[in-house]
């Protein structure tokens, strides 16, 4: 994604390309788009399950607590206002 546009590109064009439909196809990239961060964004964290060990509780608490503290950083990137300079 262009980072100077940011979701608002993707709300633009769907809107044109899907109609009245345009919500649940936002929702899927929204989706995917928070998925794919929540992914990368715990794949270091140690303890996690993808090298083998079992998290505890403990682990399994602060992989949520910083997923969801990244996912709020990832929409107020997300929400922040565009930079769009004209050329």
């Amino acid at each position: 994604m262009d980072p100077r546009f940011k979701m608002k590109f993707v709300d633009f064009m769907f809107a044109k390309i899907f109609g009245d439909e345009v919500a649940s196809f936002i929702n899927i990239v929204d989706e995917g788009i928070n998925g794919l961060f929540l992914e990368y964004a715990t794949d270091d964290v140690p303890g996690h399950s993808s090298n083998g060990v079992e998290l505890t509780e403990f682990d399994a608490f602060i992989i949520k607590s910083r997923s969801q503290q990244l996912k709020s950083e990832l929409d107020q990137y997300l929400e922040e206002s565009l930079n769009v300079e004209s050329k």
